[in-house]
């Protein structure tokens, strides 16, 4: 872009910098000195009194307090990702314990005596028992009924791992939720 002959300042039309007045600086339309010693116009956009130099302590304590109060929220939202986190993993041993004693059983017991186990147990469970993994103790009951006489049978199980001090079964454990899980399985007579 090149500018015609002018004055060594000239600037495109459109482009004027105007200085920064405040009221107090404009008497009779001329800008006047202020006791710092600089004109109106050479002074930057900030104040030069010391009321306008920095924040006040009001200012402060507003600041600290917005920033103690964000800091305890995102303590309080990390520790419930990491309830929340451990629960999704209870859960998973939960359903693999689950799965894997109901699997065991079926696969070690015969039709006809899972039939026959399901006659004589009425709503009691069919079958309890404990199973300790690293990662706690798992106590489960399996139920049963028949669904179609001599050729279905539905078997359910229960897995709770948490108990109380005296070791009584807790479906709850407090801030934490349910803490049993639960899964059926069909078994058929093999023809």
């Amino acid at each position: 872009m090149s500018f015609p002959p002018g004055p060594l300042f000239h600037r495109p039309v459109g482009l004027t910098v105007l200085p920064v007045l405040r009221d107090n600086d404009m008497r009779d339309g001329r800008a006047r000195p202020r006791p710092g010693g600089a004109p109106a116009a050479m002074r930057t956009v900030r104040g030069t009194s010391d009321k306008e130099r920095g924040f006040t302590m009001m200012e402060l304590v507003i600041a600290m307090r917005i920033v103690a109060t964000s800091i305890v929220v995102l303590l309080i939202l990390f520790i419930a990702l990491i309830k929340s986190s451990q629960k999704s993993v209870d859960l998973a041993v939960g359903t693999t314990v689950a799965a894997g004693v109901i699997e065991k059983y079926i696969y070690g017991t015969s039709f006809d005596d899972l039939e026959e186990k399901i006659e004589t147990s009425g709503s009691s469970p069919i079958c309890s028992g404990v199973e300790d993994l690293a990662s706690g103790r798992f106590i489960y009951d399996i139920t049963g009924r028949k669904v179609t006489p001599g050729q279905i049978l539905r078997l359910d199980i229960a897995v709770w791992w948490w108990q109380d001090d005296d070791g009584a079964r807790t479906e709850m454990k407090s801030g934490y939720g349910a803490l049993k899980r639960e899964l059926t399985r069909i078994v058929t007579r093999k023809i």
